[in-house]
Parts: structure tokens; C-alpha cells; sequence
């Protein structure tokens, strides 16, 4: 599908950029629904939540609509916490802006959003 071609190019330019490398486990986010997205969320964090190793997420701009709805941000920024990178592709700007905003209202860190406005990361 096409999003499965989207992600698999973000994760391409994530291993190109080292924000993913080989012995990192992935976790890819996708759903067509904001119940069958919270499912899945759900079913990563019991799977990783004693994970020992590194953690990649990638999520498409799609699911991320869901991931940013009120009743799942929570538990997003969750999962994203237990991982060393996470790759948003195929997002708006309003997307990017809601997620860098989400991760610096929750936590004392630095977020970075970098894109080139058709092909964002």
C-alpha cells in the first residue's frame, strides 16, 4: 500500500540519517481507525514496555491524525518515550507543530521536527 511504501522510505532515511541502525527493534504504527490505532498502541506498549534494547517508531501522517486525538496522545507519548527515535512521515506542518508541542508540554527535553515541507521527517 501506500503507506506501507511511505514508511519503508522513512525508515530508509532514518537509517541513511543513523537515527535508526540494525540492532534497533522497529515498531510501526499505522490504522485506518482511531480504535484500531489505540489497539495497536496498546499492544506495543505490553510487548516493549521491559524491552531491553533500542527502540524505533515510525508512524504516517495518517495514523498520526489519530495519535494526536485527546484520548490517545497519552498513550503515544508513552510509547514514543520508550524509544530512542521516532519518524513521523507524510505529516503536515500543523502535525509537526502538534507533536514537537506535545513532547515539550509533557517532558524537559528538546524535540526537533525537520522537514522540506513535501517530503517531511
Amino acid at each position: 500500500t501506500q503507506s506501507t511504501w511511505e514508511q519503508e522510505t522513512a525508515v530508509n532515511i532514518g537509517f541513511s540519517c543513523a537515527l535508526l541502525y540494525e540492532a534497533m527493534s522497529l515498531i510501526a504504527l499505522d490504522g485506518e481507525t482511531a480504535d484500531e490505532l489505540q489497539s495497536k498502541i496498546a499492544l506495543a506498549m505490553d510487548r516493549y514496555a521491559n524491552f531491553e534494547g533500542d527502540l524505533g517508531l515510525v508512524i504516517d501522517g495518517h495514523a498520526l491524525e489519530f495519535a494526536l486525538e485527546p484520548a490517545i496522545a497519552p498513550q503515544f507519548l508513552a510509547l514514543a518515550m520508550l524509544c530512542k527515535s521516532v519518524i513521523c512521515c507524510r505529516v503536515s506542518p500543523l502535525q509537526k507543530a502538534l507533536v514537537v508541542n506535545l513532547v515539550r508540554d509533557a517532558l524537559p527535553i528538546v524535540s526537533l521536527a525537520i522537514g522540506d515541507g513535501a517530503n517531511d521527517v
